[in-house]
């Protein structure tokens, strides 16, 4: 096969592949970049090199999202902006928000979000509850760095919740 048959057969692929991941990544799961130090130590836990997570979308719009899940949700204040989070309360639960030194209820359709790293995180404390419609996934696992791969991100138990702000 010549070069220019090899080029017109990947072309042709390209047009058909394009929008199936194009789909794929919208609907079903996307992986995404986690940069920064709020979620340490889960995430990013050296801070040297940043971690890439895979992002579940399906069935987001429906999804019972539940305390200790770590979502990916786009910014209440800079639209545009996507954040990683861990679910602190849902809907009715009362939360005692640190910086206003107050409980606080969530109301109905949103959830409170907080990182893992709170003298390092841009969270509920900091905007208030986000709207479920701003959800955009869940992350499942650590894809890369390659010595991470395959980390499960799964809620903590009722005990890590406990011990939040003993240090």
């Amino acid at each position: 096969m010549k070069f220019g048959g090899f080029l017109k057969h990947g072309f042709k692929g390209a047009i058909f592949a394009l929008p199936f991941l194009a789909t794929f990544m919208d609907k079903i799961a996307t992986i995404s970049l986690v940069d920064g130090t709020s979620m340490q130590p889960l995430l990013n836990p050296t801070g040297l090199s940043s971690d890439w997570v895979l992002i579940k979308r399906w069935h987001v719009d429906d999804y019972s999202l539940q305390k200790g899940d770590i979502i990916s949700f786009e910014s209440p204040r800079e639209p545009g902006t996507y954040m990683i989070k861990r679910v602190k309360a849902s809907e009715n639960d009362l939360i005692y928000d640190t910086t206003k030194q107050k409980e606080t209820c969530v109301t109905k359709g949103h959830i409170w979000v907080e990182g893992d790293n709170k003298r390092a995180s841009y969270d509920s404390r900091h905007f208030g509850c986000v709207a479920r419609g701003l959800v955009t996934g869940r992350a499942l696992y650590v894809v890369w760095p390659p010595e991470r791969f395959g980390i499960k991100l799964s809620p903590l138990s009722d005990d890590d919740y406990d011990n939040d702000d003993e240090d």
